[in-house]
């Protein structure tokens, strides 16, 4: 990058507070708003003073609703903004911003961030800031004050510099658009006069009802926390909130509890989770920054004080510590390798002391990974399927995380082999855009570019590696542009630049010789790549030689101080029964007698994979078995929900799968799963968050005895 302008300042406090009101108030939707919520006041109280009642109980709330409103927003909320900014060391830390030709690079002593010129849709200003609004939000901004200049000629040429690359860029199709604020207004117009006459309605309706005694429901309401009340209401009301997943509104209702109860280890704890919400859909860097901060904050004070309430699972406190970090920003691969040891803590003590996740232990495989430990990966995968019982069901999650493990250590057949088996049961997103980077490795280019196409299909705006990596096969297939256009598209879902996306630009420049640019673009890309782009990260150290330039070495970028935790406590490992010939029999499973079946019941919940044992109902010896053949009756219609059954071979301990959905099933080469005193296994499943409803579900078996005589095991009617 030429660096053509360079700014530092000092962000202050006072900074975050007029910049949160400025851009709060600089819209016209906010005033819309208000001016709507004036109406409707005014109508409500022309209304209203033709019933005595309303003098004392109506005319006041109304009359000072607004003027609260404003001053909420007008100082309550930038304060708020100010007091959040002022516990943040990392929001005033030296900013320093580079503006070149190519990009603008945004630093401070935490992190760096880069931006190409198509990030930025326009500039604003007034009498102290510049405000630079994102393409991919109008609501997104990033400010400069007019302080950290020079002189007004240096401002005068960040405002030519900037104003001439946006133009650039505006061929894009992004911009204001006067017609939608037409729009806009026309509809808004007619839904303002409504709103009135509906007020005025229910205004003289009130009235009318009071006055005739006839009230339809109790006038007096919910009632509302008094300044005195105990943090008790706060924290109810602030649950109510999280669970409609309101969790900003939660926020200032915490923060009311903790000034009542500081020491109320609870309260901090859903404080923290709200945080920690509103950071995972925070769309501006700073504040995404700053959430998590107080969410990290909040953790450690609930860590700190405890919870006391017998009902709440303690291992929460560490899941929720876990989630927050996770979704913290790692400028590098070596600050991902530096925060697996603090996640992996985590989790371990949160699966020792209890939680509500039932995938948590699957978690803590992926640090294990995340830290280049493919071995410790692989051996704690061996852990979980020792705890589940190594005759448990299929599972497609640990078939995935064995898929990882495989691509971890550089195995990508073994890898596409159980990945394939884990789609087979359930298919997930996620696992199909793992799928799509295994099968480039293989040399699949054509299967692994259409699957990424199908998926970007489905959710465009879902995860920007997808872009990343899709323009790199583009680029593979000889379609550049295509590709520059993806690599646009991923830089407007993300904050960072390396990754695929800076190996991509380096190979651009590098078959341009460009040598700067190429050195530049492989060696951010080698600092970014994480496992899982081994090979891609490999180019590009060789490219990086090819340039005559050395690999760079990484540091974390940050330190991670959590709270200190108590050793955990180790899970002890099930001991499961074994079969004659030694392998473990299938875990807890229902037994169920062949001449009754199960009857009626759902696999949905914490019964959404039942194992059901089907028992002969008088001893028996079973010589050979001629058929076998599964009935499955529905409670009502056949619904739509997938759903599969498995059996089991008690002689390898496999599980076969069938997914023929509400018919007979005739299983091929019965002997194999009905054991010798007539036993068979059988497990069934349901998709993530789907439910089925069984009426009946019962076997048929055809069988010669040891003494040679032939027998049925079904159903006595």
């Amino acid at each position: 990058m030429n660096h053509w302008l360079t700014v530092r300042f000092l962000p202050t406090q006072q900074d975050y507070v007029r910049v949160s009101r400025m851009l709060l108030f600089r819209g016209w939707r906010i005033w819309v708003a208000l001016g709507t919520m004036a109406v409707v006041e005014l109508c409500l109280l022309l209304a209203l003073p033709n019933h005595t009642f309303t003098s004392s109980t109506f005319a006041w709330p109304i009359a000072f609703f607004l003027p609260g409103v404003f001053f909420w927003l007008f100082v309550g909320l930038p304060y708020r903004t100010g007091q959040i900014s002022k516990g943040n060391e990392m929001l005033l830390a030296e900013i320093t911003w580079e503006f070149g030709e190519d990009q603008v690079v945004v630093k401070n002593p935490y992190q760096e961030t880069k931006y190409d010129w198509s990030s930025f849709r326009s500039l604003t200003e007034n009498s102290d800031y510049f405000f630079l609004r994102h393409t991919a939000s109008k609501q997104q901004y990033q400010f400069l004050p007019k302080r950290a200049f020079a002189d007004p000629e240096q401002q005068s040429q960040f405002r030519d510099l900037v104003r001439r690359k946006i133009a650039a860029h505006k061929g894009s199709g992004v911009g204001d658009s006067h017609s939608d604020h037409l729009v806009t207004a026309i509809v808004l117009i007619p839904v303002i006069g409504m709103i009135c006459i509906l007020a005025i309605g229910a205004a003289l309706y009130v009235g009318f009802a009071r006055d005739t005694g006839r009230w339809p429901i109790s006038p007096h309401g919910t009632p509302t926390v008094s300044p005195s009340a105990d943090s008790s209401s706060y924290v109810d009301q602030a649950r109510a909130k999280a669970f409609m997943k309101q969790y900003r509104e939660a926020i200032p209702l915490l923060d009311q509890a903790i000034q009542l109860d500081p020491r109320n280890g609870y309260v901090y704890y859903l404080r923290a989770y709200s945080y920690s919400r509103v950071a995972a859909d925070e769309h501006i860097y700073e504040l995404h920054q700053q959430e998590l901060g107080q969410a990290r904050q909040d953790i450690d004070h609930a860590i700190e004080y405890g919870v006391s309430d017998p009902n709440f699972l303690s291992g929460e406190l560490y899941f929720l510590r876990y989630q927050i970090y996770s979704i913290s920003h790692a400028a590098s691969d070596a600050d991902v390798v530096a925060m697996q040891p603090i996640l992996r803590e985590n989790l371990r003590m949160a699966e020792a002391l209890g939680t509500n996740d039932k995938y948590i232990n699957q978690y803590i495989v992926f640090t294990y990974f995340d830290q280049h430990d493919c071995q410790g990966g692989l051996a704690e995968l061996q852990r979980i399927r020792e705890k589940s019982g190594l005759s448990a069901p299929p599972s497609s999650s640990l078939y995935n995380i064995e898929g990882h493990g495989y691509a971890c250590q550089g195995e990508y057949d073994k890898a596409l082999e159980s990945i394939d088996k884990g789609l087979n049961i359930e298919s997930f997103p996620e696992r199909l855009y793992f799928r799509a980077v295994i099968l480039y490795y293989l040399g699949s280019t054509q299967e692994a570019f259409n699957t990424l196409n199908g998926l970007i299909a489905t959710e465009p705006e879902f995860h920007a590696e997808r872009y990343y990596f899709r323009s790199l096969i583009q680029y593979d297939l000889g379609d550049p542009q295509s590709a520059l256009a993806d690599l646009d598209a991923g830089d407007r879902y993300s904050w960072d630049r390396g990754g695929v996306g800076a190996y991509l630009r380096g190979r651009m420049a590098y078959d341009k010789h460009d040598v700067a640019q190429a050195g530049k673009q492989f060696q951010l890309a080698y600092l970014t790549l994480g496992w899982l782009y081994n090979p891609v990260r490999s180019d590009a150290a060789d490219k990086l030689a090819a340039l005559g330039q050395a690999t760079p070495v990484s540091t974390p970028s940050w330190v991670y101080r959590p709270t200190s935790m108590p050793p955990s406590r180790p899970l002890p490992t099930p001991d499961f029964p074994l079969a004659v010939n030694g392998i473990q029999l299938p875990p807890s499973p229902t037994a169920v007698s062949m001449d009754r079946g199960t009857g009626n019941f759902d696999v949905s919940g914490v019964n959404a994979y039942p194992v059901i044992l089907f028992q002969a109902s008088h001893p028996i010896e079973i010589e050979s078995v001629q058929a076998l053949t599964i009935h499955i009756i529905p409670v009502g219609d056949p619904v739509t929900a997938k759903f599969e059954i498995f059996i089991w071979n008690p002689s390898t301990g496999a599980w076969t799968m069938f997914k023929q959905g509400w018919q007979d099933i005739a299983v091929s080469d019965p002997s194999e799963y009905v054991a010798h005193n007539g036993d068979v296994y059988l497990a069934v499943r349901t998709d993530s968050g789907a439910e089925i409803f069984i009426k009946h579900l019962w076997l048929t078996v055809q069988y010669t005895a040891a003494d040679s005589s032939r027998g049925t095991l079904d159903l006595v009617p």
